[in-house]
């Protein structure tokens, strides 16, 4: 299935594939709305392990050879907040420079 819209509403939808790839479809296409609605339903009934989040992060720190994952996740939401205010400064400062500039501009010519 592949995800298309159209140009003239909001309409989205998938289309099968089947005949671009030489098959048949007795379905040519299914609204969007539909689809992704069974999917959220499917996912919101699967039941993950017991103790998921750990074999989880402890084959991601196998992988990656980190043996402190547990930790680096847990600053994640730190570094973010510092990349956050990194950027306010950042758009505060050129909103600045840009007032000042436009304050110098000479509307003559």
């Amino acid at each position: 299935m592949r995800a298309q819209s159209r140009r003239d509403s909001n309409v989205r939808f998938y289309r099968c594939r089947a005949a671009e790839l030489g098959y048949t479809c007795e379905q040519n296409g299914v609204y969007a709305e539909v689809l992704d609605q069974q999917v959220i339903d499917i996912l919101l009934n699967l039941k993950p392990p017991s103790l998921w989040r750990d074999s989880i992060t402890q084959s991601i720190g196998e992988l990656l050879g980190q043996k402190d994952l547990d930790q680096r996740l847990a600053e994640i939401p730190e570094v973010i907040k510092r990349m956050d205010h990194h950027r306010r400064v950042r758009l505060h400062s050129a909103a600045h420079e840009a007032s000042a500039r436009v304050g110098t501009l000479d509307p003559c010519r």
